[in-house]
């Protein structure tokens, strides 16, 4: 029987947010690697608070050298988040290429759903994919993310073809894919795949709904709860 590595990670992260894409630091420091909001923009949204400024490669690399010692004792490493880095490829590879050549291992959080040659522009320089899978049936995938399935599968294939190890990510909401059905999709997609290192159960939280206000639009998941200790007692022994 495929060993099976599961872990439920916590609901909330420190740090501040910021508009657009960015990586977290040893030290829970979010820098945005190529998008901020303009000054015109900002004022529209009525905004209370902006975070972020324009960095180059250079600048994220030296910023990520001043905590290589705490990688190398905590056998830590350094990942990209986002927003999605495979939407700037180029600078997410280089980023990752830079940190490789320092010996920091690198990782990045995906949702997966890039193009082929974005995807293989940034993953040869990963030690790890944190690839999400919010849902396993084709219709409610496209209807719940507005995105195809399929793109997303293929390119967690590409991944275990690349021989890059990969943890699947799975959001748990509840009325939206808390569904055995989904999770025993899950379990077989990990076991069908050799690089596969595990699943992530990430509970759903209600903290990002503020952001829903600053920019004027309505939050539709009020009437949602974070899953109970319970259901993800069961969730984890059925990915078993």
């Amino acid at each position: 029987m495929k060993k099976c590595n599961i872990a439920i990670i916590g609901q909330g992260r420190s740090g501040k947010n910021i508009h657009g894409n960015y990586y977290r630091s040893a030290s829970n420091v979010y820098y945005d690697v190529k998008y901020v909001v303009d000054a015109d923009e900002f004022r529209r949204s009525r905004a209370l608070e902006l975070y972020g400024r324009n960095v180059t490669a250079e600048e994220v690399l030296s910023e990520i050298l001043r905590d290589k010692i705490f990688y190398e004792t905590s056998e830590g490493g350094v990942t990209l988040s986002g927003g999605e880095p495979l939407f700037q490829p180029e600078f997410s590879a280089k980023i990752l290429r830079m940190c490789k050549a320092h010996g920091i291992h690198t990782a990045i959080e995906t949702c997966g759903f890039a193009n082929e040659s974005a995807l293989r522009s940034v993953i040869k320089y990963c030690d790890l994919v944190l690839f999400d899978i919010k849902e396993t049936d084709e219709e409610l995938h496209l209807r719940y993310t507005a995105a195809p399935l399929k793109p997303v599968l293929r390119n967690l294939s590409i991944i275990n073809e690349m021989q890059i190890p990969f943890i699947i990510r799975a959001p748990i909401i509840p009325s939206l894919n808390d569904r055995n059905s989904h999770f025993d999709a899950l379990k077989e997609i990990a076991d069908s795949m050799r690089f596969c290192q595990g699943i992530e159960i990430m509970p759903y939280h209600n903290v990002g709904a503020y952001k829903y206000a600053l920019l004027g639009r309505n939050y539709r998941c009020t009437d949602i709860m974070p899953p109970d200790d319970k259901l993800l007692l069961d969730i984890k022994c059925r990915l078993c």
